[in-house]
C-alpha cells in the first residue's frame, strides 16, 4: 500500500466517523420531534397518559431555558473561533473544524437550526402543543452537544489537528476533487 492510499484511507475513517455521529444526532432528533407531534396529536384525542399540573408553566420555563442556551451556544462558538488563529498549510484550524471538516452539522447550520428550533418552541407553547415543546427541547440539546463534540475536537492536540488538516489538504490534492463532493464516494 502506497502512502497516498493512506491517507485516503484515514480521511475515509475520519470523515465516516463524524457522518456517523452527524446522522445519528439528525436521526434522533427526527424521531422525537415525530413522537412529540404524536403525543400531542393523542393529547387532543383526550388520552392523557401521565397528567402533569401546571405543564403550561413547565413548558414555559423550557422554552425560556432554550432561548438561553441558544444564546449560549451562538456566544461560545463566537468566541472560540475568534481566539483560534492559528493556521496549518494554510487551512485555518477553527475555519477547518467548524465549518469543512462536518459533512451535514456545519456550526453555521446549527446556529441557524438552535434559532429555528426556538421559533418553532415559541410557536408550540402559544398552540398548546407542550408535548412538542419538550421535544423541541430535546431536539436543540442534541444539536448542541454535536456543536460541542465538533467545537471540542479543535482541542485535540496540535499533533493530532495538524496531521488531520494535513490529511484534509493532501486529500484534496491527491483526488483532484471539491471537498463537499467527495462525500459522495464515502
Amino acid at each position: 500500500m502506497n502512502e497516498g492510499e493512506n491517507i485516503l484511507e484515514k480521511w475515509i475513517k475520519r470523515r465516516k466517523e463524524i457522518s456517523r455521529v452527524e446522522t445519528a444526532a439528525i436521526v434522533v432528533a427526527i424521531l422525537l420531534l415525530l413522537i412529540g407531534g404524536v403525543c400531542d396529536v393523542v393529547v387532543k384525542m383526550g388520552y392523557i397518559l401521565i397528567h402533569v399540573k401546571g405543564f403550561e408553566d413547565v413548558s414555559l420555563a423550557v422554552l425560556q431555558m432554550q432561548a438561553s442556551i441558544t444564546v449560549l451556544t451562538l456566544s461560545i462558538i463566537a468566541l472560540l473561533s475568534g481566539n483560534i488563529s492559528d493556521s496549518y498549510m494554510g487551512v485555518s484550524v477553527s475555519s477547518y473544524f467548524l465549518e469543512k471538516r462536518p459533512p451535514y452539522l456545519k456550526q453555521k447550520r446549527i446556529i441557524i437550526l438552535e434559532f429555528i428550533l426556538l421559533l418553532e418552541c415559541l410557536c408550540d407553547h402559544l398552540l398548546g402543543l407542550y408535548n412538542l415543546v419538550i421535544a423541541t427541547f430535546v431536539v436543540a440539546i442534541i444539536f448542541i452537544a454535536v456543536s460541542i463534540y465538533e467545537v471540542y475536537s479543535i482541542y485535540y492536540g496540535k499533533g493530532d489537528t495538524e496531521e488531520e488538516i494535513e490529511n484534509y489538504v493532501e486529500y484534496l490534492f491527491g483526488e483532484g476533487k471539491l471537498y463537499g463532493l467527495s462525500l459522495i464516494h464515502i
